[in-house]
């Protein structure tokens, strides 16, 4: 059957799924199909509304669709925009609203303006600001939104009387909230029966009280939770209402009461995302009692936490274990790990000597590794290589030194390769060609990626051959060296090289391949994401 006899329904079914891009694009092919793509590509694009648009109503009210999508800037200038306003109910109806920098007091006007707005809307983002004349007008009001599933709320307001903004959504899915300024915040959902996905960043002393005026309603359905305190100490006490919780990302302040965290966070059975943050490593965790309360763990990504590991821990289900910037209890103390399904192992390089992974014969395949301010020889001949010989199925290797310093070039003297290894990346390092050297006896090597590091170069003519790699990966690596014109690598058998951000210009060799890669001469970033 020709693509042009089928039914206009499912053409429109099958252009759905292309981006707002391709979309534009087959809107060109032919009148045909512009008139299957306009209502699509009508649903998918954001209608933007700035103040300059007063001034060019006329045209507007030519142009207009009914566009889903609508953003409205500038709507601190209400008087400015209220002409504006009076086309826009008959023109458009809208699924998704964004509201930029607007006050509670027009935040009200907008509501009582567009009523029919609001009861279709499925998705709204509120950015609210303080106006001077808030605090004395405003008083607490209620938005109901029959139909909304998503809320983004952002408060960059504070007042000296609390004012509330109540918000009935009972279909609503997913809410982010974040207040800059002041604890009380402004908003108030009054259903959270539907909620499944929850993000809320909070920056001043905020209790379980709080958290139950703006989320007075049941959790009983919430999934993923991520909350971001930026003070010392807060409760966690409503983690005892999430009994379906499967996704938890958590700051710790640094006065938290851990053992309180882990009595109330022993409810959520079905967890299997742990990620947690603390401001210093004084605050401790037992591991064994959280991988023995909550058995479904598939993921835990501690940051700077303390440990207490005063047995062996079993996790039969654990994945992926990330512990970063973190510290003993007890000095002593060894981390004996019962995972038979464990594939990922983040850890420093000072604990790989005290880790020992029990019950995985052939799951653990990738290993990261921060060298903080240990000697990258020391790091891998006395940790990283008896680690990976004890575990022969680690096939991938990342290097990370936290603690980079671009005058800091560490050299690998000629000692035995890391065995098995296939992949390895290392990140803000700074190393010179003897380490090239050394990598060139890694025989079963077949990737390198170099990410953030400097390489020294003392000969303008010195080349290391690196016949066994396959693929090549260089990103913001800066070579120290001004005679230089060729990257000091060659690759004889490489079959993809990947060059982005280097520094200065350079050419790369290999067999049959010879890529000329442009500088970026003015920008040099020290600071590389983590793992």
């Amino acid at each position: 059957m020709d693509f042009d006899d089928l039914p206009i329904e499912i053409v429109q079914e099958i252009l759905s799924y292309l981006p707002l891009k391709g979309l534009l694009g087959a809107s060109l092919v032919c009148r045909k199909w512009l008139y299957y793509s306009e209502p699509l590509v009508i649903r998918k694009c954001c209608f933007r509304i700035a103040l300059s648009a007063v001034e060019h109503i006329d045209m507007l009210n030519k142009l207009l669709r009914s566009y889903q999508n609508i953003e409205i800037r500038n709507v601190e200038y209400w008087n400015e925009l209220s002409r504006l306003m009076l086309i826009l109910p008959k023109k458009l109806s809208p699924r998704m609203l964004v509201l930029r920098n607007i006050s509670m007091v027009n935040l009200e006007r907008f509501y009582q303006c567009f009523p029919p707005w609001f009861d279709s809307l499925e998705s709204i983002f509120v950015c609210l600001i303080l106006d001077a004349s808030d605090s004395d007008v405003v008083e607490s009001f209620t938005m109901t939104l029959p139909k909304l599933q998503h809320l983004e709320w952002y408060e960059r307001v504070e007042f000296v009387e609390p004012k509330t903004v109540t918000i009935h959504a009972p279909c609503l899915v997913s809410a982010s909230v974040e207040d800059n300024f002041d604890a009380a915040a402004l908003l108030r959902l009054g259903t959270t029966n539907n909620l499944k996905r929850l993000k809320c960043t909070f920056w001043r002393t905020f209790s379980r009280n709080g958290f139950v005026d703006i989320f007075p309603g049941s959790f009983t359905s919430l999934e993923t939770l991520t909350l971001d305190f930026g003070f010392e100490r807060h409760d966690t006490s409503f983690l005892l209402d999430m009994p379906n919780l499967r996704w938890l990302d958590l700051r710790l302040g640094s006065k938290t009461s851990t053992s309180n965290f882990l009595d109330h966070i022993q409810n959520c059975k079905l967890l299997t995302v742990l990620r947690l943050r603390a401001e210093s490593t004084v605050t401790y965790i037992d591991l064994v009692k959280l991988c023995n309360d909550l058995e479904n763990l598939e993921k835990i990504d501690f940051v700077g936490l303390g440990v207490q590991v005063f047995r062996r821990i079993y996790a039969k289900n654990l994945k992926f274990l990330k512990l970063e910037h973190f510290s003993f209890l007890d000095q002593v103390d060894n981390l004996t790990l019962v995972a038979p399904k464990l594939n990922t192992l983040c850890l420093p390089s000072e604990v790989l000597p005290k880790t020992h992974i029990d019950g995985n014969s052939n799951c653990l395949v990738k290993l990261f590794v921060d060298l903080g301010s240990v000697h990258l020889a020391v790091a891998i001949q006395q940790q990283l290589r008896p680690f990976v010989q004890q575990h022969e199925c680690i096939r991938d290797v990342a290097l990370r030194n936290s603690h980079f310093t671009r005058s800091s070039y560490l050299v690998m003297p000629s000692d035995e390769p890391v065995p098995f290894v296939e992949r390895l990346e290392l990140r803000k390092l700074g190393v010179d060609l003897t380490f090239f050297h050394y990598l060139s006896k890694w025989k079963t090597l077949k990737h390198l990626s170099l990410i953030g590091c400097t390489i020294e170069c003392r000969s303008a003519s010195e080349m290391v051959h690196l016949s066994q790699l396959r693929s090549l990966h260089v990103d913001f690596v800066k070579l120290l060296s001004t005679d230089r014109k060729t990257f000091p690598l060659v690759v004889d058998g490489a079959e993809e090289i990947i060059c982005e951000w280097i520094q200065p210009v350079f050419v790369f060799h290999s067999r049959n391949l010879k890529l000329n890669c442009s500088a970026m001469t003015t920008i040099w970033n020290d600071e590389i994401g983590a793992f």
